[in-house]
C-alpha cells in the first residue's frame, strides 16, 4: 500500500499571483507545488492529500490520498487540494494522468473524486463550486494510470482554482495524480485518438534540451507551445526526438500528431 510522505496544511493565499496558461505540474519539487493548499471539510481521518515520491508516470513524484482507515460508517472524509489561482477569463483544457484505485474495482455510495472549479474563494466552503468531471468512471483494480480526456473549463474571470476533491467513509479508495496540464483554449484540442501513444519526455524539469519519446515506430510530428499559443517548434522523428531550444523559464505544452495531423497525446514541459 501505498504511503503520502508529505501532508499539506491550508496556508494563506493571498501572496500567489493568478498565473497564465498554460499551467503545469507533476508535483515533483517545491517550484511545481506552490500555491497548492488542502482544506478538509469531513471527518479527519488519518490520512489526507500529500505528495507521495512512488511516482511511476513522471518520477519522483504525484500527488496521492490514502484512504481513511477507521472511523464508524458516519465518519466521512471530504479532502479537497486547492489549485493556484489560474487566468481562465479565456476559458481553458484540463487533462491530467490519474490512477483511482479500488481494492474491489468499484465504488460505495458514500465515495467521490472530482474536479472541481471554485471561484471566489479557496476555502470550499465560502467559495462558489463547480464540478468540472467525475473521476469514479475511472476506478480500476490495477496500478495503471490513465490519461484522463481533455475537459473543457468555461471561461471564468477573478480569483478562479481548480480542486481536487475527495470524498470516502471505509472503501479503500486511493486517488493518484500526475502530469496536470490546463491549456489555453486556443492550444488545447478537445480530443486525443483511441490509438493514443505512451509519450515519454526527460528530463523534467529541463533548460529546454529535452528527449522525447513514444511507444511505436510511426512517423509523429512534435509541437511546442509557449503561454500565449504560439508555436515553438516542430520536429517530424519516429520513436525518439531529441529537442534543443532556448526556452525562458516557465511552463510550456507539447503535442504529438501522426503523420495526418491527428492528435496522439500532449502533455507540459517545464523548463528552469
Amino acid at each position: 500500500m501505498r504511503r503520502a510522505t508529505l501532508l499539506v496544511l491550508a496556508l494563506p493565499f493571498a501572496a500567489f499571483a493568478q498565473l497564465p496558461l498554460p499551467y503545469a505540474t507533476g508535483f515533483d519539487n517545491a517550484a511545481q507545488q506552490i500555491g497548492w493548499q488542502q482544506y478538509r471539510t469531513g471527518h479527519l481521518s488519518t490520512y489526507a492529500w500529500g505528495y507521495s515520491g512512488a511516482s511511476t508516470v513522471s518520477p519522483p513524484n504525484l500527488l496521492y490520498h490514502d484512504y481513511p482507515v477507521g472511523g464508524s460508517a458516519a465518519d466521512t472524509v471530504r479532502d479537497w487540494f486547492v489549485s493556484p489561482v489560474l487566468d481562465l477569463t479565456m476559458g481553458a483544457w484540463f487533462t491530467c494522468r490519474i490512477n483511482l484505485f479500488s481494492i474491489t474495482g468499484s465504488t460505495m455510495p458514500s465515495d467521490g473524486c472530482a474536479l472541481m472549479l471554485l471561484t471566489g474563494s479557496a476555502d470550499p466552503n465560502n467559495a462558489i463550486v463547480t464540478q468540472l468531471t467525475d473521476f469514479l468512471p475511472l476506478v480500476t483494480s490495477g496500478n495503471t494510470y490513465v490519461q484522463v480526456p481533455p475537459v473543457q473549463i468555461p471561461s471564468v474571470a477573478g480569483g478562479t482554482r481548480l480542486a481536487f476533491y475527495y470524498q470516502a467513509t471505509q472503501n479503500w479508495l486511493t486517488p493518484g495524480i500526475d502530469d496536470v496540464l490546463v491549456s489555453p483554449l486556443g492550444v488545447g484540442v478537445p480530443e486525443i485518438a483511441a490509438t493514443a501513444v505512451q509519450v515519454d519526455v526527460w528530463p523534467q524539469p529541463n533548460n529546454g534540451i529535452f528527449t522525447l519519446r513514444v511507444n511505436d515506430a510511426a512517423d509523429h510530428v512534435l509541437a511546442v507551445y509557449d503561454a500565449r499559443g504560439v508555436r515553438i517548434c516542430t520536429r517530424r522523428f519516429r520513436e525518439r526526438t531529441r529537442v534543443e531550444e532556448e526556452l525562458a523559464p516557465g511552463a510550456y505544452l507539447y503535442t504529438v500528431s501522426d503523420a495526418h495531423g491527428i492528435k496522439q497525446g500532449q502533455g507540459r514541459l517545464m523548463v528552469e
